[in-house]
């Protein structure tokens, strides 16, 4: 591996996937991180969050993912989970209907 690359985002690069035993599909992607490389695992509902607040915010994938990471408090893969839920409640929404049994 050569040295850290700062305009690399997880979108431009290998995607390993995994198979939890819930059947969920995990993504494992790298990143560069204060020019550090890491690899951090998403479900894509969470990669594709993550790349709806981007566009949103108008920045990268690989600097929201540097925003989460200075601020967070646990393991990175988790923080970026939690950061997505919480973006997504904030905001409101026309178009949720529950679809679970009442």
């Amino acid at each position: 591996m050569g040295p850290p690359r700062g305009n690399d985002r997880p979108q431009d690069l290998t995607v390993k996937k995994k198979t939890k035993s819930s059947g969920q599909s995990v993504q494992k992607r790298s990143v560069s991180i204060s020019g550090h490389r890491t690899s951090v695992s998403l479900e894509p509902a969470f990669w594709s969050g993550l790349k709806e607040i981007a566009d949103h915010e108008k920045i990268p994938v690989a600097a929201l993912i540097g925003t989460v990471d200075r601020t967070r408090t646990s393991n990175l893969s988790s923080a970026l989970r939690v950061f997505v839920l919480d973006w997504v409640r904030s905001r409101p929404s026309k178009t949720y209907k529950p679809t679970f049994p009442r």
